[in-house]
């Protein structure tokens, strides 16, 4: 069933009604686009966690101001998990000068959520392939 699903999933293409090779972008069109994400850790949050994320997806609104330029919103959702199964650390008390050891399984998780603004412009007439390139700006 896994693997069934995977090949859904993995095998996606566009869906456009009314859409042609001659029909490329219109201005006043507004595109819709649902992807799923694949992130990694970087910089010192891999010192928490190292394990890449596959549970990760963001949904995006771009609209035609102009027949190549578009612009519009993206919200997107990462969660990275690691689990350690036994981890000890060092417990020190200094109002009573005691110490010793803790030892236990440690859960780790971390959700981002994410909005940006953005903008592409399309190169070329359009049809079945439509190269563009676009930028974003915002937080997490």
């Amino acid at each position: 069933m896994r693997v069934v699903v995977a090949a859904v999933l993995l095998s996606g293409a566009a869906a456009r009604a009314q859409w042609g090779p001659s029909a490329g972008l219109r201005q006043g069109q507004t595109i819709w686009a649902l992807n799923w994400e694949v992130a990694g850790p970087i910089g010192d949050f891999q010192n928490y966690i190292k394990n890449w994320s596959l549970l990760g997806f963001s949904l995006e609104a771009r609209y035609l101001i102009k027949k190549n330029i578009s612009v519009g919103g993206s919200f997107s959702f990462n969660r990275w998990e690691e689990t350690y199964s036994n981890i000890s650390t060092p417990i020190y008390l200094p109002s009573s000068g005691a110490s010793g050891v803790a030892t236990g399984p440690v859960y780790r998780y971390n959700d981002m959520f994410g909005l940006r603004a953005i903008v592409h412009y399309y190169f070329g007439e359009g049809g079945t392939f439509q190269p563009y390139v676009g930028a974003g700006i915002g937080g997490v």
